[in-house]
């Protein structure tokens, strides 16, 4: 058996808007090399970077990279899905209408014509999508994350050399 020791920091975030209190630990492994922890109300995402470029800690990444970007890494599943308002509208504007609703594949089945009519034969494929909530949630932590680490380096003493 092999052990190892490294050093983590860990932050905490409170009053971050429509948040629950943030801990995001940050690891380096060596150079370009780091992982993330993020946990939120009993709710944790964790993602190892093994290239971020010799320049950069983990802390320094994250803080430079985009929050799509950081929250499709972190997330589970899909992170896109059918936009149903979207698909509704279309439909009630090419049938003329107001009545059809889908919500979900079935009621798509269930209105084929009308989805043949309104996305072509290939109806199944071309369907408009939206992030998922998580995707949107985890943009909106990674954005609150980037925020506190921006707020922690304007309170920290300028070094000379």
């Amino acid at each position: 058996m092999e052990v190892s020791i490294s050093q983590v920091e860990k932050m905490r975030i409170t009053g971050a808007e429509g948040l629950d209190p943030i801990s995001v630990i940050f690891e380096d492994f060596g150079p370009g090399q780091g992982k993330v922890t993020i946990e939120i109300y009993g709710e944790a995402w964790s993602h190892y970077w093994g290239a971020m470029g010799e320049q950069h800690k983990v802390k320094s990444f994250f803080a430079s990279c985009n929050d799509d970007y950081l929250a499709l890494k972190f997330i589970r599943g899909p992170s896109l899905e059918p936009d149903w308002d979207e698909i509704t509208d279309r439909l009630r504007e090419v049938e003329q209408d107001e009545d059809i609703t889908v919500t979900c594949e079935m009621e798509c089945l269930d209105n084929s014509e009308a989805m043949q009519n309104a996305y072509g034969e290939c109806w199944m494929v071309e369907l408009p999508d939206r992030p998922t909530r998580e995707r949107t949630y985890l943009n909106q932590i990674c954005r609150a994350i980037k925020q506190a680490l921006a707020v922690g380096r304007a309170r920290q003493p300028a070094t000379t050399q």
